[in-house]
């Protein structure tokens, strides 16, 4: 399906009042085989969202990076000054975290017992044995019973 069929379905759609504004996007599901990242990229001005498989070995990455001029300078003379605005979409500050991201710290002890408390309650302790007095022999048994 190439974008001028799916501008022309889309259009179809919304000639007919089956899409108005205000309603949620159309909804385009396509088979493996069609580029659904080019086709979303060239199609973005319509009000559709494409739903399809990609290849597995798709690089998906976003545009090459600025290249910064090296921060060494001539002697006696300044670095050139960086721009260190932060880029469109980030809510101020340098982007740089202080510390790497660990896990957090708990606030109450896990389960068991926390190291350098008392045990409070002691496992019961049962007397393995033998619970009533019987006979050494099977005759002195029998001589006692009768």
């Amino acid at each position: 399906m190439t974008a001028d069929q799916v501008r022309a379905v889309v259009s179809r759609l919304t000639a007919a009042g089956h899409w108005h504004d205000g309603d949620p996007n159309i909804l385009i599901v396509m088979d493996a085989g069609y580029d659904v990242t080019r086709l979303a990229f060239v199609l973005a001005d319509l009000p559709f969202e494409v739903l399809g498989r990609i290849r597995s070995d798709r690089v998906l990455r976003l545009p090459k990076p600025r290249h910064w001029p090296a921060a060494c300078a001539a002697p006696g003379r300044n670095p050139p000054r960086r721009d260190d605005s932060p880029p469109p979409g980030f809510a101020g500050g340098s982007g740089a975290s202080p510390l790497p991201a660990g896990a957090p710290k708990p606030i109450k002890p896990g389960p068991g017992r926390p190291p350098g408390s008392t045990n409070r309650s002691p496992a019961p302790r049962y007397d393995v044995g033998k619970t009533i007095k019987r006979d050494l022999t099977v005759t002195g048994h029998q001589h006692r019973t009768g």
